[in-house]
């Protein structure tokens, strides 16, 4: 069941609105990267922590503020990125803000790649070498790691305002350009030296004037005092760092502004659902095995309600839940879901579209020849014992296959991975929807090929 909401459409954007903003944002970031200053660099706050057991003090602590401004709604905000998406809370409030987004759906993130130069390059710019000796003061450091970060992130991810605001601007000239998905040309359109090097100066002056006391009876600083950040740091920050990553994030922002389709969905059959619909047919090759440049970016949620929030927010295109099932009958999760957005504080969401599935298991190989390997022609044919004893009795009449079990799908991935050199006609067999999760955790291309249940004398799965 497709969901969507009617809103208000957005006034146009233009630069002059958001200039006051971006120079606030620089502020904000030139602040935050002195805070930080302050402290030792503390390397060990981005190593694995042992009391933690399964991350770095850096990355539990962002994790956890993240949910926290989930709560309070603050990522219905497309500027506003997050790092995770997967581990995001609902939010507290079902009060639906009606304001219309400024910006396309889109769920294009930089924020691990930030992270990553910040820790790399950024850190030992702008700290001093070694650990701070005190754990509160390691604790401190790593609260202005993540306001560093945060500011940083908004103001890089805010670059999707600007860019949308020139498009509106030149709309013809830029869907030229997207058309041709001429990314080169796109970045040398949004590319202005002058302006950049403004802004660097500006950064450099401002970063002298913060960095520096100001000493009492007198409104001028001291130029003798010593500064608390080199301006020249704060400058290579925004130079290695800030504005190329503004200008990856607006590049890729528009290489989809014509065609952006953003879906939330759930995981499991509504995201077959969701790729089906959109693309007209069954997946049956990785993304980078088709090259299709128009496949929908998708927001996986393990909950329906997340759906519906996203949709209600104008956060996706609309949303993709189950409805009913031949198995389980109707979604109680998305009935609930439905009859709460109509009532008097609710968004209203309607249903605008139906699409059936018919459940399937894949067949996934990894062939040399690129095409994908038929179960017929198959040598071994790794499983589990979750597949349905139909399925698996039908394999293994199969001549000449060799079938093997595992405890998991993703084990069976994995050792499919791990044989295929040896057995280059080895086989996977999942059910349709983990073809979607093994793409996402596997840097493979998979060749599938979809067996629907009615082709296994309608045998459920399980």
């Amino acid at each position: 069941m497709n969901i969507e909401c009617n809103r208000r459409q957005p006034e146009p954007l233009q630069l002059a609105d958001l200039r006051s903003d971006l120079i606030r944002q620089e502020e904000t970031v030139i602040f935050a990267l002195i805070e930080r200053a302050q402290h030792k660099q503390n390397l060990s706050n981005y190593t694995l922590c042992e009391e933690i057991g399964s991350c770095s003090k850096l990355d539990y602590f962002l994790t956890e503020t993240e949910k926290l401004h989930s709560r309070f709604r603050r990522y219905d905000m497309l500027e506003e990125p997050f790092t995770n998406p997967k581990l995001l809370p609902a939010p507290l409030f079902t009060e639906v803000d009606d304001t219309p987004q400024r910006i396309v759906p889109n769920t294009i993130n930089a924020n691990t790649r930030l992270k990553s130069f910040y820790i790399k390059n950024v850190i030992p710019l702008v700290c001093p070498a070694g650990e701070d000796k005190s754990s509160a003061s390691l604790g401190a450091s790593v609260v202005r790691d993540v306001t560093a970060l945060q500011a940083m992130s908004r103001r890089i991810h805010y670059g999707k305002m600007v860019a949308e605001a020139k498009f509106q601007a030149h709309r013809e000239l830029y869907s030229e350009l997207i058309r041709q998905q001429d990314a080169d040309g796109l970045m040398d359109l949004l590319t202005d030296s002058a302006v950049e090097e403004k802004l660097l100066r500006r950064v450099r002056e401002k970063a002298r004037a913060y960095g520096r006391d100001i000493q009492t009876g007198s409104v001028e600083a001291d130029e003798c005092a010593s500064l608390k950040v080199d301006p020249d740091t704060v400058v290579l920050a925004y130079r290695d760092l800030m504005i190329p990553l503004t200008k990856e994030v607006q590049v890729a922002y528009l290489l989809r502004r014509l065609d952006s389709v953003v879906i939330a969905v759930t995981t499991g059959w509504a995201r077959v659902a969701a790729v089906e619909y959109t693309m007209g047919q069954p997946l049956n090759s990785s993304p980078k095995a088709t090259g299709h440049a128009l496949r929908p970016q998708l927001k996986v949620h393990d909950s329906v309600k997340c759906v519906f929030d996203d949709v209600a927010s104008s956060a996706v295109s609309f949303g993709v839940v189950p409805l009913d099932s031949s198995i389980t009958g109707v979604d109680i999760q998305t009935l609930g879901a439905l009859i709460d957005s109509h009532r008097p504080s609710g968004a209203n969401l309607v249903v605008c579209d139906q699409i059936t599935l018919q459940p399937s298991y894949t067949v996934i190989s990894l062939p040399k020849s690129g095409r994908p390997v038929p179960l017929t022609k198959a040598s071994t044919v790794i499983t589990t014992s979750l597949t349905s004893k139909y399925c698996r009795a039908q394999i293994s009449e199969v001549p000449g296959i060799k079938l093997q079990l595992s405890d998991t799908y993703f084990e069976a991935v994995e050792k499919l991975i791990e044989i295929v050199e040896e057995d280059p006609k080895a086989v996977a067999v999942i059910p349709t929807p983990y073809l979607y999760e093994m793409m996402e955790n596997y840097d493979k291309d998979f060749k599938s090929i979809n067996i629907p249940n009615s082709e296994l004398d309608q045998v459920k799965l399980q």
